[in-house]
């Protein structure tokens, strides 16, 4: 498949979604200008003299695996902010109903909750775990300590990506990097940078739903 096909193929793919969901073809208009984009400069940089050709079926070349990897790296973080998002509506939802059921009483939110740990506190191993300092006697200490543990998501989450990171950066000492057909000094750090972003995002993603 060209590059021109591609193009073609992606912009009939957006006219067809627009009639039936106007918000979801809005969204999906950034995401194909952007994958356009990043098309059409792989394809550039295979006009180079020493350049890696663009080829889809044609024989091997390295810009369409980058391509599915921008695309996961951009679908991870599609998926990590509808996570959130609707993890926070779940929340409203829930204290909402909770306020309703319990005729106006509220949580005890005028006592203030204990500081969220620095970006410091992250390589301590005591806030890399949910720990429960006391029974759950009340659905209002239920819901202090849910706010608490969702607000120090990040502590927990950042520490085992670096973790995992650190462990694969060893095994790839140890045994060495993969090969990739590359072809140009380009192409190479595109590789790289590539592989690092998408491999970062999705690792990021994971952590987030094991820890959600």
């Amino acid at each position: 498949m060209k590059v021109g096909e591609l193009i073609v193929a992606l912009a009939l793919g957006y006219a067809l979604l627009f009639p039936f969901n106007p918000r979801l073809a809005k969204a999906a208009g950034v995401f194909v200008v952007c994958l356009i984009g990043v098309v059409l400069l792989f394809w550039y940089l295979s006009c180079a003299p020493e350049g890696e050709p663009f080829y889809w079926l044609e024989g091997v070349s390295l810009w369409p695996t980058e391509i599915l990897r921008l695309l996961a790296a951009g679908l991870s973080l599609y998926f990590l902010w509808v996570a959130h998002r609707y993890l926070r509506l779940n929340q409203a939802h829930v204290k909402r109903v909770f306020l309703l059921k319990t005729k106006g009483q509220m949580p005890d939110q005028d006592k203030p909750l204990p500081a969220a740990p620095g970006w410091k506190d992250w390589f301590k191993p005591l806030y890399w775990g949910i720990h429960y300092k006391q029974t759950h006697a009340t659905a209002t200490l239920l819901w202090q300590e849910h706010l608490l543990l969702t607000r120090d998501r990040w502590s927990r989450i950042i520490p085992q990506v670096l973790t995992f990171w650190f462990f694969g950066f060893v095994l790839f000492g140890m045994f060495g990097l993969p090969h990739v057909p590359f072809r140009g000094g380009t192409s190479r750090w595109v590789d790289v940078v590539v592989m690092v972003l998408s491999v970062g995002v999705f690792l990021l993603l994971i952590f987030f739903v094991v820890d959600a």
